[in-house]
């Protein structure tokens, strides 16, 4: 049972969401590897997907075309804050060796705000770190979404890539991956949803014993449709579908984020974090199917 107390911050107010209780099934991935029907759409039938969108951050600046830094503006302290100890800051983007890298740094931006409460503890946003967006470049509509990424090393943060409604109440949210960097070997993949943050529901799963995903890059995605929300990593189909009819149809109009947090749901860095920290992305790409 995982059980967090979360605060959501829009629009420079904040909402007291209700502890959330999730029941996670922890599970090793044991999954017949030759069955086609557990692969990614684009991967059983690629003469029937397209590409949408890709990015594999070559060059040495991120593509403005596609993304924004940090989290939209009209979020908590010009959205350089959300739920985590972490002020995000436009150069803790970098891009260099055809990888997205997001940075986590021991430092206080001169910027960052006095403490709030936020996640059932005072965020003190005593570290630096990065985040961008496709929100009013990019919004994601039906198809699949994959990107290959390597976690950062030791305890301390929270790195994740997720798509959130482009709407007043931001539901419904899908996590396509969270990682809490003090356990190493497990990726919660979630769906939240719900008519306001003070009353929303959540359908995810724990993938546990898995790699180490701080050791080498592995690939994460989420197809997306009318029928089901369905997870993937490395290619494979892990957990549980989704297949609320309601929700589904209102899995629209999603852009995407991918952040560096620092502590909120996991563990404060402590003496034994490795600092500079980074979560690396070496592509996105993101298919539809043809009409």
């Amino acid at each position: 049972m995982v059980k967090r107390t979360v605060t959501k911050k829009f629009k420079g107010r904040e909402i007291l969401v209700v502890v959330f209780s999730l029941l996670f099934m922890a599970s090793s991935i044991f999954i017949n590897f030759t069955t086609k029907v557990n692969i990614p759409g684009p991967y059983q039938n690629p003469n029937a997907w397209t590409i949408k969108l890709q990015d594999d951050f070559s060059g040495s600046t991120l593509n403005l075309s596609h993304w924004s830094y940090n989290y939209p503006t009209d979020w908590p302290n010009g959205g350089h804050t959300h739920n985590h100890q972490a002020y995000m800051n436009d150069s803790n983007v970098v891009i260099e060796n055809g990888l997205l890298r997001l940075m986590g740094e021991n430092q206080r931006h001169p910027d960052a705000p006095n403490p709030e409460w936020g996640f059932g503890k005072w965020l003190t946003y005593n570290y630096t770190a990065g985040c961008i967006h496709t929100r009013g470049k990019y919004n994601f509509t039906g198809g699949y979404i994959e990107g290959r990424m390597k976690m950062p090393v030791s305890r301390g943060f929270w790195p994740a890539f997720w798509m959130l409604k482009d709407a007043e109440v931001g539901l419904p949210e899908v996590d396509i991956l969270e990682v809490l960097t003090h356990q190493p070997r497990n990726l919660y993949t979630t769906v939240h949803y719900g008519h306001t943050w003070s009353d929303y529901s959540s359908y995810g799963w724990l993938a546990a014993g898995l790699p180490d995903l701080s050791a080498d890059f592995h690939t994460y995605g989420v197809e997306v449709s009318k029928r089901s929300l369905t997870w993937y990593f490395d290619g494979i189909r892990i957990g549980r579908i989704f297949r609320d009819k309601y929700w589904l149809e209102r899995c629209t109009d999603l852009f995407v984020i991918i952040n560096l947090a620092i502590g909120g749901w996991e563990l404060d860095p402590d003496e034994t974090t490795i600092w500079p920290a980074y979560f690396d992305c070496d592509w996105i790409k993101v298919w539809q199917l043809v009409k």
